[in-house]
């Protein structure tokens, strides 16, 4: 042990970063595609320019996206516990 200790006070040591989080692929696969923004911008439009009830089914979709990257986060062990 002795010289376990000596190699890490000079600094002779592998540096090893150990990641176990991915929270941009996370983000990236659940809510930055290219078919969640074509249903975001035609939501949008239909926010402006219809009623509210009319959007719905793309605000759950939404909704679902945000859902799914809670889930994701919680089974990779990336979420933040109080």
């Amino acid at each position: 042990m002795p010289e376990v200790t000596d190699r890490v006070a000079t600094g002779a040591v592998n540096g090893v970063r150990c990641r176990t989080s991915r929270p941009r692929q996370i983000l990236w696969a659940n809510l930055l595609t290219r078919s969640k923004a074509i249903i975001a911008v035609l939501c949008a439009r239909v926010l402006i320019f219809g009623q509210l009830i009319d959007a719905v089914s793309g605000l759950l979709i939404e909704v679902k996206s945000v859902v799914g990257v809670v889930q994701d986060r919680e089974k990779s062990g990336t979420h933040r516990s109080p």
